[in-house]
């Protein structure tokens, strides 16, 4: 995910400014970069609640875990993490696992 940061200093003085930053930090960032980042998230909380991202989100499901904020960018995160991972193995199945699948001659 890619992530702009700000002080009083280089807050942005044109409308778009964010935007374009955002977008040049796009640039620079993989679905890769993205799986590590939300997995460290999620790694944080799962030590904190003490239970796995996969058991949290069944919990929270069920509407077990209530609706704090933090509660719901786990919930956010989980389903970003859940999308990329499923887009990462597609990318490995499609490009690098059916290369090795072809018998060289």
């Amino acid at each position: 995910m890619p992530k702009v940061s700000y002080t009083k200093e280089n807050m942005p003085k044109k409308p778009g400014e964010m935007v374009k930053a955002l977008r040049e930090a796009a640039k620079t960032t993989t679905p890769l970069d993205d799986l590590i980042d939300l997995t460290r998230e999620m790694v944080h909380l799962e030590i904190k609640y003490k239970m796995s991202s996969e058991e949290f989100f069944a919990k929270f499901e069920k509407g077990e875990m209530g609706d704090k904020m933090e509660i719901m960018i786990w919930a956010g995160n989980f389903r970003m993490y859940q999308r990329l991972k499923q887009k990462l193995e597609k990318i490995v199945q499609e490009h690098y696992a059916a290369q090795v699948l072809v018998p060289t001659p």
